[in-house]
């Protein structure tokens, strides 16, 4: 029994020695942590090698840019307004009728007439009964106090004051026409009572007319005031031309388009208003420059850039931006004729990586670029 017990002890401690021994020759020599040491295998695997990418590229060429803006719009008289009387009364005399062409100044209608004209004849006769007690107060002289010649000169000037506005009630009880046009509505009949501020016609000014744009802020930049522009119409085949006469400085809160209005003579009134037209503008920058599409383009967070073919490798090239028209955009720097732009594929691209050419063409004409198959 005692002799098992102390082989048992013998092994145990020969155990605890071996274990040890083992865990110290695992320390390297120099002292540095194991965990520094790496596989040789995993230290010299190479980096994989990426893919060549393929593309298209295009030789850019220096072109006139050119842009060719076809937009909707909506004929409108050049000026449209609904004339009315200020005090209302009797509806004395109408002198037009819908269609009439009338001249500026001519009379439309007459409401209150009678009624203003003898308001002037009363405020008439006041006048010149405090002109004559006017009069007598001045002759009087010394005799007449102070108080009652100032009275008398108060009353003078207020009387002159309702004279003339019973001759503006008048002339304004005669309804005009502020410009020349023609009537497009007729609001009241003859004998009716109309309330103050009561509409009589509805004038419009049809030569030359205009023809109101809605456009869209990709578009804006490429329009001026005083552009000569073509309209054409759907119900008749002649071209007509205007200009822009004004466009507005400000986007439509709801639709998020700029309001332009362009001017179109019409002498032989055919454009009418309520038609739809379409606003031609051809655009050119009128010089060669270098023009691209937008979707060339790339952006990154230090500024715009393209990717250049250089043998059979892809380089980053950055580029400064000119004038926009809608989709092209000129470059004034980074690129020049004969370089060779990737125009596919160069989402996928950084710059230095491995390409295969897979068709080859040239940019680009009014923003498009042409291969030899198409």
């Amino acid at each position: 029994m005692i002799i098992r017990w102390f082989l048992r002890s013998l092994f145990t401690s020969a155990s605890l020695v071996i274990a040890t021994v083992t865990a110290v020759s695992c320390v390297p020599a120099n002292g540095a942590d194991a965990t520094a040491t790496k596989p040789e295998s995993v230290v010299s695997r190479p980096l994989a090698k990426r893919k060549a990418t393929r593309v298209e590229v295009a030789v850019v060429r220096a072109t006139t840019p050119h842009l060719d803006l076809s937009i909707p719009g909506e004929v409108e008289g050049y000026r449209d307004a609904e004339l009315g009387t200020t005090l209302g009364g009797y509806v004395e005399r109408v002198d037009v009728k819908l269609g009439s062409r009338v001249r500026a100044g001519q009379g439309l209608a007459s409401i209150g007439l009678a009624t203003a004209e003898l308001q002037v004849e009363q405020s008439l006769a006041e006048l010149e009964s405090v002109r004559t007690d006017l009069n007598v107060v001045e002759k009087a002289g010394a005799s007449v106090t102070r108080a009652r010649r100032d009275a008398a000169t108060f009353r003078l000037r207020s009387a002159e004051a309702r004279h003339k506005l019973a001759e503006l009630n008048r002339d304004r009880a005669r309804v005009r026409a502020p410009f020349a046009g023609v009537v497009a509505d007729v609001f009241v009949e003859l004998g009716e009572v109309l309330p103050p501020g009561g509409r009589v016609v509805r004038l419009v000014e049809v030569d030359p007319v205009k023809v109101t744009l809605s456009i869209s802020d990709r578009d804006i930049g490429s329009l001026r005031e005083g552009m000569d522009v073509q309209v054409v119409m759907s119900a008749d085949s002649q071209i007509y031309r205007g200009q822009i006469a004004q466009i507005g400085p400000a986007a439509d809160l709801k639709t998020r388009t700029f309001m332009a209005e362009v001017r179109v003579p019409n002498e032989e009134g055919r454009l009418r208003p309520g038609m739809i037209a379409t606003v031609k503008a051809d655009i050119s920058l009128g010089s060669e420059a270098l023009a691209l599409p937008q979707y060339i383009l790339v952006t990154r967070r230090s500024g715009n850039g393209v990717f250049v073919r250089e043998g059979d490798v892809a380089t980053w090239r950055p580029v400064e931006i000119g004038r926009v028209l809608r989709d092209q955009v000129t470059i004034t720097r980074g690129v020049s004729p004969g370089d060779e732009v990737i125009v596919t594929g160069h989402r996928e691209l950084v710059d230095g990586d491995n390409i295969i050419v897979t068709r080859q063409g040239t940019c680009c004409k009014d923003g498009v670029v042409s291969f030899g198959d198409t």
